[in-house]
């Protein structure tokens, strides 16, 4: 229950129109690799939320409703050659962009599950404790649809910070071969800590994110 009304006051608090701009800023590490996540959350002038999301110069600009479902998203990996945008609109996704030469225009259609593009701002608010939440998400530039799962599964030390461990799995059979973890705060629910192996197992190093 206190930790209920701890959300929805914070929920409250995001939307009021003194609100600054939160940003948070990530220590970014996979094997010998290591970079900067930068996160910036401000309420939007239509009452949405505008999100933008920084990992190694890879940027995401999500707008997202007052639940953190996504609206839009667009993305753009300047050294890589990549741009694309997603729009969700009366039950399908409007998808285009520019790969490389490859140039994308694609409708898809929703599953009927709410969108996250966002998890690492939204992951703390999203699940509720004891339940699962399932939702759509595209992987970076790709247009296959995902439906994935999130659901708290413990509690443990993030520093010296209490935090919930939300576990994202794809649904079904896959849940048994890939993972993220993100570790939220109790008491705000904004991210501290995020890991997974973000390619082949036993292959490709794990990939931590740690707040400053």
């Amino acid at each position: 229950m206190k930790r209920n009304l701890i959300l929805a006051f914070l929920v409250f608090l995001t939307f009021t129109s003194t609100l600054l701009a939160q940003k948070r800023e990530y220590i970014y590490s996979c094997g010998k690799k290591t970079g900067s996540v930068v996160t910036v959350t401000k309420p939007g002038a239509d009452g949405n939320l505008d999100l933008h999301i920084d990992i190694n110069g890879i940027i995401s600009e999500v707008r997202c409703d007052r639940n953190f479902r996504c609206i839009s998203c667009h993305m753009t990996d300047s050294k890589g050659g990549k741009e694309i945008t997603y729009i969700l609109k009366d039950g399908e996704y409007h998808i285009t962009g520019k790969i490389g030469k490859k140039v994308i225009d694609k409708t898809v259609a929703s599953k009927g599950k709410p969108w996250f593009q966002n998890l690492s701002v939204s992951a703390g608010f999203i699940c509720p404790k004891g339940k699962s939440v399932q939702f759509e998400t595209f992987r970076p530039f790709e247009t296959d649809l995902a439906v994935m799962e999130a659901k708290i599964t413990g509690e443990q030390k993030v520093g010296d910070r209490d935090a919930l461990n939300v576990r994202v799995t794809p649904t079904g059979a896959a849940a048994k071969f890939w993972h993220g973890d993100y570790y939220v705060d109790s008491n705000d629910s904004s991210l501290l800590k995020y890991s997974s192996v973000e390619g082949v197992p036993s292959v490709t190093p794990l990939t931590t994110w740690t707040i400053k």
